[in-house]
């Protein structure tokens, strides 16, 4: 059985460890995989990334998965700079995880913006 989680507003590190503390909860109602819905998530930082790969990696010693979906441009580009596009669902008319991003330099993987 699926047990699909949504992911909504902004996830940073003053509400991360709630909001997935909530999906890890949730993820034991039910004996299959985990799919998180980001369609309504406006922003996610390290905190946040890094408590889905932590859940992530608990499932997977379950011989579960964790997949996202519907994931906005800004999470999907985000995920390719840190090299865990692993965690998307696939998608046909996901851009090749091969082809450039425009806008990310190089070095960092991140757009230069001045506040």
């Amino acid at each position: 059985m699926d047990n699909r989680y949504f992911l909504r507003g902004e996830v940073d590190v003053s509400n991360a460890d709630e909001q997935f503390a909530l999906m890890y909860a949730s993820s034991w109602l039910h004996s299959g995989d985990v799919t998180v819905d980001c369609t309504d998530l406006q922003f996610i930082d390290a905190a946040g990334l890094r408590s889905l790969i932590a859940i992530r990696d608990e499932l997977q010693e379950q011989g579960r998965n964790l997949r996202l979906v519907h994931a906005p441009p800004f999470l999907f580009r985000v995920l390719v700079a840190c090299g865990r596009t692993e965690l998307l669902a696939p998608a046909p008319d996901r851009v090749s995880r091969s082809a450039p991003l425009r806008g990310l330099t190089a070095a960092t993987g991140l757009v230069a913006r001045n506040n």
